[in-house]
């Protein structure tokens, strides 16, 4: 107890040291504890990759509260392997199979659609190989160029119709061979709608019941 406040702030001033030795424990070296992340065929995801690829999952097809997503982790924060985690996933748990008479639509070819750039497309393929997805590759998953979407294989999704009152050509999605999921790698190349591949991803959103799609880019929206 003190008697006055002047003589508490002098034991204040002159107990500084012993307060301090008794209140603050010895410094320890902090501990990183990194925790394996989901493996599939070769690949285990990081701990960054492992809560985004959760997340995404559970917003898709456990709680089901929502179709699309935007992920612009930055370049080297590993896109391509959370993709392929979700294409894996997709397939070893059979959603793309729909439950009751509709489920011979699972045996149907482009299941999974990814469109990147063209240098990076035999990159994907070595990804979802190395993750255990290679017979599924070239049939039920497709992965090809955005260039690709403007050429014969586009023309597989896609119909035009002319209107000669209006002198305009729209673009209706064939429902038939729709993909259940698209991954979009390197979106911003879909920031001009006059071009062939931003009308493809149009045309496909118009559907009734669009495909699950993941976009992904580096590139800052406002730099586009």
């Amino acid at each position: 107890t003190f008697d006055n406040v002047k003589s508490f702030a002098q034991w204040w001033v002159d107990s500084v040291e012993s307060r301090i030795d008794t209140n603050i424990a010895p410094s320890e070296k902090p501990r990183i504890v990194v925790q394996n992340g989901t493996q599939f065929g070769s690949i285990t995801l990081f701990p960054e990759q492992e809560g985004v690829y959760r997340s995404i999952v559970d917003a898709f097809w456990i709680s089901k509260t929502a179709r699309v997503c935007l992920n612009d982790g930055t370049m080297g924060s590993g896109k391509t392997f959370l993709a392929g985690a979700l294409i894996a996933d997709i397939f070893h748990n059979k959603r793309y199979i729909p439950e009751g008479p509709m489920a011979i639509l699972g045996q149907m070819p482009y299941r999974v659609l990814v469109v990147t750039r063209k240098n990076v497309v035999r990159q994907y393929k070595r990804v979802l190989i190395n993750m255990g997805l290679d017979k599924y590759l070239g049939n039920q998953i497709i992965v090809t160029a955005y260039s690709q979407l403007s050429s014969q294989f586009g023309k597989i999704f896609i119909k035009e119709t002319f209107d000669p009152y209006t002198e305009k050509t729209s673009e209706q999605f064939n429902e038939g061979v729709a993909p259940f999921f698209v991954v979009w790698d390197e979106c911003h190349g879909l920031n001009n709608p006059g071009t062939k591949q931003t009308k493809f991803c149009m045309a496909m959103n118009r559907l009734r019941n669009p495909p699950f799609q993941i976009f992904m880019s580096a590139t800052p929206f406002v730099t586009i």
